[in-house]
């Protein structure tokens, strides 16, 4: 990669890059996004260059799938390391926001006073969500990475008073989004078990989520009960889970869905009466599902961990050419 420092520069090289050459794309946008930490350009520079970023991130997070990556000519081992180093690149491009926030820091620079870094803590935000929403789509664990720093960049922005900021910069959303919603639209979407769903649906039910995180409830008062309430340590890298008994600590955070039911109801009724009736029917089934799972969770009985068992299947030459494996 020659060495670009403009938008221009950099929309250009984008473009060029071949989506259809995975490994090769995956390898030259890990040295890129190195590169471009080095960089002594000032905050609102980095933010315009990274910013370029995005439609190639979605179109990445489209296309580099399971299905896709399994037509690839690899190794089960190093088709793994292939979607790990996929999806390092949601929390390279995060971590790169979070430069940003740190130069901006050390110049006394609040969310509150510029547009800019709220954008940047928002997106340092969307890029360990899609990072979670891509390893779900290959059926890996999510880093918990993606919670460690989603909950700091959280209680950043509660402390400069823009967590429910609306982010104007942040374009291609039906509603201006605000942090708040994207953080709860993340604990909904873990909640929701997407490991439990087809794999064709994890990415779909993650942005129909959207719809449904301004209507949950995220509190630190510990006054909120009922059976539909979830519980969440913001000083830990662990999703949300059902309430323990008799928690106290000053670090516990509480989401209450039950206001999600209500909302779901009200897209049900309000469906009837839409002309976009496909579209409505699959939103409407995802979310049905999604409400039906939240009145009867379930829970696991260890945490989800990697195993060592292998098992060895045989099949004849004809499935084989029909299914490669």
């Amino acid at each position: 990669m020659h060495q670009v420092h403009t938008p221009r520069q950099m929309k250009q090289w984008i473009d060029s890059l071949l989506l259809s050459n995975v490994r090769e794309t995956v390898a030259q946008l890990h040295h890129a996004l190195a590169s471009h930490m080095q960089l002594p350009v000032d905050n609102a520079d980095r933010i315009t260059l990274l910013e370029t970023y995005r439609d190639l991130a979605d179109a990445i997070l489209m296309s580099y799938d399971d299905v896709t990556l399994r037509t690839l000519p690899l190794e089960p081992a190093q088709r793994g390391q292939l979607s790990q180093s996929i999806a390092e690149i949601f929390l390279t491009l995060s971590r790169a926001y979070h430069s940003v926030i740190e130069r901006a820091q050390a110049a006394h620079e609040t969310p509150r006073e510029s547009a800019g870094l709220l954008l940047a803590t928002y997106r340092a935000v969307e890029y360990l969500t899609l990072a979670a929403l891509y390893s779900c789509k290959l059926r890996a664990d999510i880093p918990a990475v993606v919670w460690r720093d989603s909950k700091q960049l959280y209680l950043f922005a509660e402390q400069h008073g823009v967590v429910g900021s609306k982010v104007r910069k942040a374009v291609g959303h039906a509603v201006t989004p605000t942090i708040d919603n994207l953080f709860k639209q993340l604990l909904l979407f873990a909640i929701a078990d997407p490991y439990r769903w087809p794999a064709v649906e994890v990415h779909e039910l993650f942005f129909e989520l959207e719809t449904c995180a301004p209507s949950a409830t995220f509190t630190a008062s510990a006054d909120v009960s009922g059976e539909l309430v979830y519980q969440l340590d913001m000083n830990n890298d662990a999703a949300p889970h059902l309430p323990v008994a008799d928690t106290k600590a000053s670090t516990v955070r509480w989401l209450d869905c039950a206001p999600v039911l209500a909302h779901i109801k009200q897209i049900d009724e309000n469906s009837g009466s839409s002309t976009d009736a496909i579209s409505h029917e699959r939103e409407g089934r995802l979310l049905a599902e999604f409400a039906k799972r939240l009145r009867a969770p379930r829970t696991r009985n260890a945490p989800r961990t990697a195993t060592k068992h292998v098992a060895r299947i045989a099949i004849s030459l004809a499935a084989e050419l029909l299914f490669p494996v």
